[in-house]
């Protein structure tokens, strides 16, 4: 990291840069680790721009029968509350189908990003060149190392929704969530989640899910059992200006969060 950090402070014009953003580091992990120490080394300030606590899962955390039965019967009962308007709507079951092994499920991302938010909102796939072939091509290495995991959502060989996940040991890191959204009204994605989570629980390959996000979805993240700390750090790596512009960014963006945070808590003051 030292090196890394010396390389952009040397940078000739127009290559180098004043202020370097490191976006969504794990708070209590190695990177960070190495930046605090790297940044202390080199005498470079640093500024937390955003922390927050994402959603993991340990799915071995619980051992008592009696609690492992009691979560069981909670998550069948909520997948029967949204699978059987589903299946009454489209008049056929539908299934959790392990395509893992199968290259061609993920044009299925594709085709359902299309159908979409992301897609109109220029935030697909396939709405950045190169991208598609990029993962086609990660995902067949992955693949041959036994690294990947997709899993659908389907009715008649038609998929309705689709979650991409890497693996790292023992480790399972969720990458991608997406359903056909004109039948956004029978939760398609929401079903997946919960038929994931109880495949998930009865596994014994994985000890650990991370969600890799942010807490934007409460009907997935309560899923979760646990949280780790988050990072998004801004590196002031262009000498004197470039730390005395951070710390006049910091000064004024911590009073505005504070005066909205007070102005928040006084609202909320019964009158």
């Amino acid at each position: 990291m030292v090196a890394l950090l010396r390389t952009l402070q040397a940078a000739p014009p127009p290559l180098r840069f004043d202020l370097l953003r490191i976006e969504t580091m794990n708070g209590d992990g190695a990177v960070a680790r190495a930046v605090a120490g790297a940044c202390v080394e080199l005498n470079i300030a640093r500024y937390e721009l955003e922390t927050w606590q994402r959603a993991v899962h340990f799915p071995h955390a619980l051992s008592d029968p009696a609690a492992l039965e009691k979560a069981a019967k909670s998550q069948r009962r909520r997948i029967k509350e949204v699978r059987n308007p589903l299946e009454r709507y489209l008049g056929t079951p539908v299934q959790f189908v392990d395509r893992s092994d199968d290259a061609l499920a993920l044009e299925e991302l594709f085709r359902l990003e299309r159908t979409g938010y992301k897609f109109d909102e220029g935030v697909a796939v396939e709405s950045f060149p190169g991208e598609p072939d990029w993962l086609r091509t990660f995902c067949a290495a992955l693949r041959e190392r036994n690294e990947v995991r997709l899993f659908t959502l389907e009715a008649d060989s038609r998929v309705l929704a689709l979650e991409l996940y890497f693996a790292s040991g023992r480790n399972l890191f969720f990458i991608h969530r997406t359903f056909d959204e004109t039948e956004q009204e029978y939760s398609p994605g929401g079903l997946l989640n919960l038929l994931f989570f109880d495949y998930f629980r009865s596994q014994e390959e994985y000890d650990f899910l991370d969600s890799c996000t942010k807490p934007t979805n409460p009907f997935t993240y309560r899923q979760y059992n646990a949280s780790a700390l988050t990072l998004t750090q801004v590196l002031a790596i262009g000498g004197r200006r470039s730390r005395l512009g951070l710390q006049l960014f910091r000064l004024v963006r911590d009073r505005l969060i504070r005066r909205s945070d007070e102005t928040s808590s006084a609202k909320e003051q019964p009158s």
